[in-house]
């Protein structure tokens, strides 16, 4: 069970398009700075900035947690076994796993979590170690892989000028790269579960349940289960992709 705590945003009153640096930093850690970008009811969309020589001490907790390395280079740890993740790598600790992190050089990553971090939200008032219930899991992803290079990625065709890189992926929640050139266009599709993206480079013409925006580098969009959603590009643009693939309990 994951403790659920009372938070002043709510997944209905939040905005669903976000630019990162208007979303407060929070200082989690010497050398890490947190963002939450977008959030759902089932899944939560965080930048962290990590200063060159941080720790982040192991640690475990029963959110899926699947990751992208935007800037820098970072070593993670993930039960027991080392994973160096410089730029354009992507981790995954599976629920329950311990796993820590050394910062090699000033990085930025995006991250997702399922269930969402409730801890992470602004106006959390629980304590502050609540998402960190229950056992170790050492079996935790046993034979999935908890780190990939982008070179490493499965590329699908998806649309014309459209191409998907599939990342990783857990029980709840999985990673991808789209790739766009420019006046790619993704036509409209109404999300099954919840979806968020995070633009990495480039600018994208994003239309979901009736309002258009036009998102550019470290902007963040989330759709809702059932909202249809489309876009196209303006420019060649990246963009990460994080969907949801079970409910909440």
């Amino acid at each position: 069970m994951i403790p659920r705590a009372r938070t002043a945003a709510v997944a209905g009153d939040v905005d669903l398009f976000a630019l990162a640096e208007d979303r407060p930093a929070v200082e989690m850690l010497p050398g890490f700075w947190r963002r939450t970008l977008v959030w759902g009811d089932e899944l939560c969309l965080v930048q962290f900035r990590m200063r060159k020589g941080a720790q982040l001490p192991d640690h475990h907790h029963p959110h899926e947690q699947v990751g992208f390395v935007l800037e820098g280079d970072v070593t993670m740890t993930v039960a027991g076994e080392e994973h160096r993740t410089p730029r354009g790598c992507c981790y995954f600790p599976y629920s329950g796993q311990v796993h820590g992190a050394e910062v090699l050089d000033d990085s930025v990553v995006v991250d997702a979590f399922s269930p969402l971090r409730e801890d992470y939200l602004p106006g959390y008032d629980g304590p502050a170690d609540a998402a960190y219930s229950g056992e170790p899991c050492p079996g935790a992803g046993k034979g999935r892989p908890n780190s990939l290079g982008r070179d490493q990625a499965k590329a699908e065709q998806e649309a014309a000028g459209v191409e998907r890189l599939q990342l990783l992926s857990g029980d709840r929640i999985r990673m991808s790269l789209l790739q766009l050139a420019e006046g790619a266009e993704l036509a409209e599709t109404r999300v099954i579960k919840e979806m968020a993206t995070y633009v990495m480079s480039g600018e994208i013409r994003w239309t979901m349940a009736g309002e258009t925006r036009t998102l550019g580098p470290d902007s963040a969009a989330l759709a809702r289960a059932g909202q249809p959603v489309a876009a196209t590009s303006v420019t060649p643009t990246e963009l990460i992709c994080v969907e949801a693939l079970s409910q909440p309990a």
